[in-house]
């Protein structure tokens, strides 16, 4: 009985029909939002201004000052390695983090030499509301929940990284961010349907 039911047993390796419709949803919404940013792209490569005050170099500097950069430390130390402390006239600046905040840290310029802090910055900057939090929070855990993923996937990226994850706490408050600011666009949009139809 057992060599007969293993003839009609398939294969592991066989595409199932439930996986074979996962793939295909896959590459349709692959699809559509590769059109939807082609569509995208060349509406911001000729970009045309709908009103007189909007132009389009601050359109491009407001764009440009929003964007990350992921870089290793390494690379830092290499480029202030050609820079000589105001203090000492030494090359031995060198970035120091101190505090992490999420993926925001607290960054100080510090010289070894002499000890001098020349200056210190977040990572990142703090978002306008009630809470505080800081922009690269919210939008790591945006990307991770545009994709599917949650804070088990966040903090196993961060760790491939070698960069210290956000807490469960930090990731709840900024998901409560970005819910919040949902409700509020939800409710901005239906205003405006409702003014149109009236």
């Amino acid at each position: 009985m057992n060599s007969i039911c293993s003839r009609f047993h398939k294969l592991k390796g066989w595409p199932t029909k439930r996986k074979k419709a996962l793939a295909a949803n896959l590459n349709r919404r692959w699809a559509e939002r590769s059109a939807a940013f082609s569509n995208d792209s060349t509406a911001e490569s000729n970009p045309q201004p709908n009103s007189e005050d909007c132009t389009i170099p601050e359109i491009h500097k407001e764009r440009a000052e929003s964007n990350y950069l992921m870089m290793s430390q390494q690379v830092w130390s290499t480029l202030l390695n050609n820079i000589p402390c105001s203090e000492c006239k030494g090359n031995s600046l060198s970035l120091v983090q101190h505090q992490s905040y999420g993926f925001a840290r607290k960054i100080e310029l510090v010289c070894k030499n002499c000890k001098r802090m020349h200056g210190s910055v977040f990572a990142s900057e703090r978002v306008e509301s009630n809470d505080k939090t800081f922009d690269i929070n919210n939008k790591m855990v945006d990307a991770f929940l545009a994709i599917g993923k949650g804070h088990a996937a966040l903090e196993t990226f961060a760790m491939v990284l070698g960069t210290p994850s956000m807490d469960r706490k930090t990731f709840t408050k900024c998901l409560h961010n970005l819910h919040s600011q949902t409700e509020e666009c939800n409710n901005l949009s239906g205003d405006f349907v409702e003014c149109e139809l009236h």
